[in-house]
């Protein structure tokens, strides 16, 4: 499954599939418009199957409920939503183009970098790592870890789930729109042995003074 998306703020692209022998994917995202901002989560519901899937929805749509509540609070939202469900690893970010920054958290397995848009070239900012805390929204929730970084037109953001491998940050083909971008990390760095997930979101505005 894959799509794409452009907005005044974000350019988009997502590609997932289940694991062989399952019709429905446990690995789900979100891209919404927010009163300040845009908000994108992925949620990896445990294990596979229409219960994964199901919990997947279910932290998706708590998780975009609500104009005024912090990162911390949509992950608590969640959190008690998940309690009715097998559980899920979520991991959010929220960019905010009047500030110039990107806000994000996680519990679990769900990754994330920011990269540059000229990452690996000389004197080009370095990528970034998030740091989430381990822990299963519905089961175990930890205390959130938020970082909030800066980010500049062109800034790509990469979540993907644990179907797929690590990335190696600067052999990825960043020139490419987001969705073929997605599309490739799927299918080169798809585990196969899970569902699988692959968002990859591009800053287009808001850019601050350094």
């Amino acid at each position: 499954m894959s799509s794409h998306v452009a907005t005044a703020i974000l350019d988009w692209g997502a590609a997932s599939c289940a694991l062989a022998g399952e019709t429905v994917c446990g690995d789900q995202y979100l891209v919404c418009q927010l009163a300040t901002g845009m908000l994108v989560a992925v949620a990896d519901g445990l294990g596979h199957g229409p219960e994964a899937c199901a919990a997947g929805k279910c932290a998706l749509e708590q998780l975009g409920q609500g104009n005024g509540l912090s990162l911390q609070e949509r992950v608590q939202h969640c959190h008690e939503a998940l309690k009715k469900t097998r559980g899920a690893a979520v991991s959010l970010a929220f960019f905010e183009p009047g500030a110039g920054t990107v806000s994000w958290t996680g519990v679990g397995n769900v990754e994330a970098r920011l990269l540059p848009a000229n990452l690996g070239a000389p004197g080009s900012r370095a990528a970034k790592f998030m740091l989430t805390r381990p822990g299963v929204l519905g089961s175990y929730l930890p205390a959130p870890r938020l970082e909030t970084l800066p980010v500049f037109p062109g800034d790509v953001l990469i979540m993907f789930t644990d179907g797929v491998d690590d990335l190696l940050m600067p052999a990825l083909p960043l020139h490419l729109p987001p969705q073929a971008l997605a599309e490739n990390i799927l299918l080169l760095h798809g585990k196969g042995t899970d569902d699988a997930l692959v968002l990859v979101v591009c800053y287009r505005g808001g850019r601050h003074e350094c």
